[in-house]
């Protein structure tokens, strides 16, 4: 069927009509989209189907052919005892130009089909209508709007339509109520209610129930919709206690934007020099997160022969098929690590290893030192026993 949808097309996929009886005349077109010979079965099913007439029940399409316009009518009866919607669907079946019959194609060697709908409309007795309730999802501070279609499937005109929407946050409060604006309409026909707020709150879900009042009956809706995006922030990254050529942990502080729980947040850090040359990835375990709560991850690095200097830390935290990156510049020093978001640095579980070359380099510095010390002194001392015994 996937393949055939796209080797073969009709339009328009569906035809609406109110009820009248007699004859009505629908025009459709079958696309040939992939250029070839074909022959197609059409056939109708469904509830109008005996009010079809269709005047051939096989089309051939030719290569050359774009489309082909299909004509069929549709013979209402006089009346049709239930209101609301009834309907017939056109079944058009591909199958390989060289199958003279419908019995061996449709049975055996069917490659596909397509369907266009016929759905009439019979009016309600007095006073009926139906409706939808469209939000658009929009960020803080910037209007929702609230479209809200509604058709009068009712024999009596609507005098006054309007529309209440009650929006509540997420432990079900009230926040706001909205009004919409107020109209008239004619049996068959529909038009839009519309109505916007201005979302002073978090980011996060929120919930509307809509109450349609015309003309004395009521439609109730509801419905769930966003207000900014879903987010998780990366508000600090620290690391302490820190010896180079031991093992440093980054702790990764983040803080859930949205107004629901976030399962099973984790991130990767993943650190590079200047030149490139990665040094590290890694994975943290996996949290969930309350709404608007904090919580902090784990990322480790082991930095043994990783020599002073400045590297790139790139944090991603993965959530909800959703995914917040951050590039830290950080300074590596001998007993501290810097970021750009946290000016300490948080490590943990040194190294056993004493004689790495830093703490060597640093140890004879120190020792040199010492022995320059000891010279000074012995030389001095010296100095001032020899005048002694001169004298």
């Amino acid at each position: 069927m996937l393949n055939t949808a796209l080797a073969i097309g009709v339009a328009p996929v569906k035809t609406i009509i109110d009820f009248e009886p007699g004859k009505h005349e629908i025009n459709v077109i079958i696309i040939n989209n992939d250029h070839k010979d074909f022959k197609a079965v059409v056939y109708a099913e469904g509830p109008l189907a005996e009010y079809i007439e269709l005047p051939t029940t096989l089309v051939t399409i030719k290569a050359e052919e774009d489309s082909k316009s299909l004509s069929f009518n549709l013979n209402l009866p006089e009346k049709l005892d239930k209101p609301g919607t009834h309907e017939a669907k056109i079944t058009i079946l591909e199958f390989p130009k060289e199958f003279a019959t419908e019995e061996q194609t449709a049975v055996i060697q069917a490659v596909g089909s397509v369907v266009t709908k016929v759905i009439v409309r019979v009016p309600y007795p007095g006073l009926y209508a139906e409706a939808d309730l469209l939000i658009t999802q929009a960020q803080v501070d910037k209007p929702v709007v609230f479209t809200i279609p509604i058709y009068n499937f009712g024999e009596q005109d609507i005098q006054k339509a309007k529309a209440s929407i009650v929006i509540y946050g997420a432990t079900y409060e009230e926040i706001a109520v909205v009004e919409s604006d107020e109209k008239s309409i004619k049996s068959k026909e529909q038009t839009k209610l519309v109505a916007s707020w201005i979302p002073n709150v978090n980011p996060g879900v929120y919930h509307a129930t809509v109450k349609i009042d015309y003309d004395g009956k009521r439609i109730n809706l509801e419905k769930n919709f966003n207000v900014g995006n879903l987010f998780i922030e990366i508000s600090k990254v620290e690391v302490s206690d820190f010896i180079l050529g031991g093992v440093a942990r980054f702790d990764i502080h983040l803080e859930n934007k949205w107004n629901e729980l976030i399962k099973n947040v984790y991130g990767e850090l993943t650190v590079k020099d200047k030149k490139g040359t990665i040094y590290t990835q890694s994975k943290t375990a996996a949290v969930d997160i309350p709404a608007y709560e904090k919580s902090t991850l784990q990322a480790y690095w082991d930095t043994k022969d990783v020599q002073i200097g400045l590297y790139d830390v790139l944090l991603k935290i993965h959530y909800a098929d959703k995914t917040t990156e951050k590039l830290i510049e950080t300074q590596v020093n001998i007993d501290s690590i810097q970021t750009t978001l946290e000016p300490t640095a948080k490590v943990i579980a040194p190294s056993p290893k004493l004689f790495t070359r830093d703490n060597i380099l640093v140890t004879l510095v120190i020792v040199l030192i010492v022995i320059n010390i000891a010279w000074f002194v012995y030389f001095k001392r010296r100095k001032k026993w020899k005048r002694f015994w001169l004298v």
